[in-house]
């Protein structure tokens, strides 16, 4: 199962795409017009700025707010749908950001599994951290809640390197089967 989006970011500290329990048939929206199509989407924690259609025709925008980020508690900007099993998700995004710390990516969020330190939910994330202030450079990261060091998590990915800011394109994927992520 593949859904593809597009998403446009500005300015912000975390925007995901979520799944986690029930219909294979919900993933997906063409982002056209100038409303979500698919009447699955939830938002956690909705931003006071976003739109369809209206910034960038196609796309989803969504205007981040500050002190958002999904570390070790979950406090993003985050839209998402629900589903149970196996899935496959792409996303096509631009991660813009310029004297701020900011962190954009796709997440699978599950509220009944249990973290290494036996808090729910537990997350599995695929992000580019955007490192504003000093750093002004942004590094692509493979996580879990609190944890990038454990068999299959890389942390930053060192291959990545560091890229400068501003406005970054990119793609990104998460995969699902079983209990075993795959993320590119």
């Amino acid at each position: 199962m593949r859904i593809l989006t597009q998403i446009s970011c500005s300015f912000f500290l975390f925007f995901a795409i979520v799944v986690l329990g029930q219909a294979a048939d919900s993933l997906g929206d063409p982002f056209d017009g100038n409303s979500l199509r698919n009447p699955n989407w939830e938002w956690s924690n909705e931003p006071k700025k976003w739109d369809i259609g209206k910034t960038k025709d196609g796309w989803l925008t969504i205007a981040g707010e500050h002190n958002r980020n999904l570390w070790g508690e979950d406090q993003s900007n985050r839209l998402f749908q629900k589903h149970s099993g196996d899935f496959h998700i792409e996303t096509n995004l631009i991660h813009d950001y310029k004297d701020v710390s900011t962190v954009q990516g796709i997440v699978a969020l599950s509220k009944t599994t249990k973290d290494a330190k036996g808090r729910t939910p537990d997350w599995v994330t695929l992000k580019l951290w955007g490192r504003g202030g000093d750093d002004k450079n942004a590094v692509l990261q493979y996580q879990a809640r609190e944890r990038d060091n454990e068999p299959g998590l890389i942390g930053t990915a060192p291959a990545y390197g560091q890229v400068k800011q501003g406005a970054l394109p990119m793609y990104m994927r998460m995969q699902r089967k079983k209990d075993t992520f795959t993320t590119w």
